[in-house]
This record gives C-alpha cells, structure tokens and sequence, in this order.
C-alpha cells in the first residue's frame, strides 16, 4: 500500500480539474464554432456534423479505454496518465486550425483516443487508497472532475467571447499540459493491499490450511462473471444519468424565454455542479460508511424523483432545485460501482476492468441521446425527463441483486 495515497488523491483531483476544465472550455461551443468558424450551416449539413463529432469522441473512448487499461495494468496508470495529458496538449490546439468539419471530427476521435484520463486516475488511486478511504477518495475525483467542468465552461465562454473560439482551443492545450505537471508527483505503486485482502474474505473462511496455500485454477473469463454484471450496472447508470442531458437548455428556454436561455442554463449548470461537487465529498463518505445494499434503495429512489420533477415543474426555480438534488444524489451511484468493482477484479485486471467499465458508460451514453431524442420527437421536451427517471425507478430490480451479490459479506450488512 502506498504511503503516499493522500498526495496521489490530491494531485489526481488536481490533474482531473485542469482535465475537465481544458475539455469543457471548447467541447460545449463547438456547434457554435462549426457555424462561425467553419461557415456550415442547416443546409450544407450542420446538424450531421454536430452529430458526427460527438459520435467519434464516443467512439475514441470506447475502443481505447480497455487498451489503456489493459497496457496500465502492464507498465502502470502513471504513464497512461502522462500520455494522455500531454498527447492531449498537443492534438487540441490543432483544431484551432481546421477548415473541413471532417477535420474537426477525426481529430475528435484522437483527443479522445490518446485520452483516458479519467478511468486511468480512477484505477490508479483504487489500487493505491486504503479500502475503508476508497469511497472518500473517488468522491473527491468526482468533485474535482465537475469542478473542472464549471470553471472550463466559464472560462472557455470569457475567451469566446473577448477573443476567438480558436484561442479557446488553445486555453485547452494549456490546461491539459498544465494536467500532466500534476501526474509527475504521483507515485503508482501499483497494489491494493487492503483490497487485495478484502477480495478473498468470503473464502477465505471455508478454505482449509492446505486449500488456502494452493494455487488458485487459472481464470478463463477476461474478467470475474460479478465485474460483469457490474459492468452492466455502469450501462444503466449512463441511462439513467443521460437521457436528459442534451435537452437541459431546451426545458430552461421553455421556463425562461429564448433571449435569456442561455443565460439561465449557465445558472442551471453552475447550481447543479455545485450539488455534483458536494455529492462527491459527502455522499462519498457515505459509500465508506453505509454497506451499499442499504444505500442503493434511497440513491435510486432519490434520484428518479428528482429527475421526474424536472419534467412537471413548471417553474425555473423549482427545476434548478430539482436538478441540482438529483445531481447530488445521483453522484454517489459511480462511486459505489467503483468501489464494488474494485472489490470483485483481480488485482492485476483492473485498469482492463476500468478501462471497460469506460466504454459500457459510453455505450450508454449512446443509448440515451438516441432514447432522449426519440422521446422527445413523441411526447416533447417535459417526457424526456419523466423517462429518465422511469429509468432510475425500473433499474431498481437490476442494481439491488448484483450490488448485494458484489458486496462482500464484511461490508454487506
């Protein structure tokens, strides 16, 4: 086990700020860059290529993450870490540059290749933090990871607006070069000792002298069948937490007006990373302290509530409020399948199982967009937001099983 774990905590939650913060700078404007920047418009195909943008930087996630996790699990997530930053400083201030939206697109899809930053600085402090601190510990990323996004989306709106989306791009190279500074005073060692223990508990006590000393039969699944059914959890979650997340702007211009939309989503936005933040400080010690099969139930039930009012409210007050609760109970569910998957993969398989557990969010990243818009198209803006959370409410009999079953029998009661 590390001695150095608090640092890496620090510095990690540091890297991920000035991570976020170089992202979100650019990312949310770039429908608005494509137009002045690129000259498209509806008629010479602005809506595909808004479309497409987004779905190569799926696309680099997805495929990448379960090799950066597998190579971090090889030669550490030190150094995923450090190619992904500094990769990143490089290839973002190119787009400043382009003339073709085909351009912008396939160099979406190398940010988001070369990138992996988040799964790798989940992995590192998970195998680094003692077990009864890992909860705390990921909550604190969370908290810095949409910390970062609030001040990229502020900052990179001040640069749009003074100077150019193209000095935007710029403030992202610098932020993720600044991001990498911070990954070469953490320390991987690259063994969770605590956890490692933890993980053969529940045999631990059925084995005799000789059984406990002789060498476990070679896996034949990639992964542990419960780190699975975990990884299918994490598909649920992006559901739950996604569906809605594209048409926020269209329900504040429904309870506002179109001249100041813009404005009261900015509000909307900071309050509800606020909420995330405070999520990720105190929800997280909850997840160190409360067995999560008790925790789930209320996690779920809070946050269908709280998204289903977002669609029937009809005032913007009472739908920040609601937002912003639902964000801060909602953010304990990534923790608490970060914890439990942790738990049940081998040592030597979890930047892989990270990695993974990347692509499934990104997998149901996708499937909610086109869910929400479908919704949408049927039973407009207010549905998209009573489905969401239908969702939290239907995925119940899903989480409270697996999450039981994943818990070992210590922590479960």
């Amino acid at each position: 086990m590390s001695a150095n774990w608090k640092r890496n905590v620090i510095m990690l939650s540091c890297s991920q700020l000035m991570v976020m913060a170089g992202f979100d700078a650019m990312n949310p404007f770039i429908p608005l860059f494509m137009k002045t920047g690129l000259g498209l418009t509806e008629e010479t195909g602005l809506p595909f290529y808004i479309s497409l943008y987004s779905i190569m930087g799926f696309l680099g996630y997805g495929i990448a993450n379960p090799l950066w996790g597998w190579l971090g699990d090889r030669y550490g997530m030190k150094v995923m870490l450090l190619r992904g930053t500094f990769l990143s400083a490089l290839f973002w201030p190119m787009m400043a540059h382009v003339s073709s939206p085909v351009t912008l697109a396939l160099l979406r899809f190398t940010t988001a290749f070369l990138a992996g930053t988040t799964a790798a600085s989940q992995m590192m402090i998970a195998r680094n933090t003692p077990l009864e601190r890992l909860g705390f510990a990921q909550g604190l990323l969370l908290s810095a990871y949409f910390s970062g996004s609030m001040l990229g989306n502020l900052a990179g709106g001040l640069i749009i607006h003074y100077y150019s989306h193209r000095a935007a791009f710029w403030l992202c190279g610098a932020m993720y070069l600044l991001a990498g500074f911070f990954i070469l005073f953490t320390e991987d060692k690259g063994s969770n000792d605590t956890i490692d223990t933890i993980d053969t508990i529940d045999t631990a006590a059925a084995q005799t002298p000789q059984t406990a000393n002789a060498p476990r039969p070679q896996r034949r699944l990639l992964l542990p069948p419960m780190a699975w059914m975990l990884l299918g959890l994490f598909v649920m979650n992006a559901l739950i937490r996604r569906t809605d997340l594209p048409f926020v702007a269209l329900r504040v211009e429904q309870l506002t007006s179109q001249q100041s939309a813009d404005y009261w989503t900015g509000i909307v936005s900071f309050a509800v990373g606020a909420g995330a933040i405070l999520s990720g400080v105190i929800i997280g010690r909850l997840v160190d302290r409360i067995p999560p099969p008790r925790l789930i139930l209320p996690i779920l039930f809070g946050t269908g509530v709280f998204t289903l009012l977002q669609g029937v409210f009809d005032n913007l007050w009472l739908f920040m409020g609601s937002r912003t609760l639902c964000y801060f109970i909602a953010g304990a569910i990534q923790p608490l399948l970060q914890k439990l998957l942790t738990i049940q993969t081998p040592r030597d398989k979890r930047g892989l199982a990270f990695g993974i557990a990347t692509t499934a969010f990104a997998v149901g990243g996708i499937l909610a967009s086109t869910i929400g818009g479908a919704v949408m198209n049927i039973g407009g803006i207010s549905a998209v937001f009573i489905v969401g959370g239908a969702f939290a409410f239907l995925s119940t009999p899903l989480f409270l099983p697996v999450v039981k079953r994943a818990s070992p029998r210590t922590i479960r009661n």
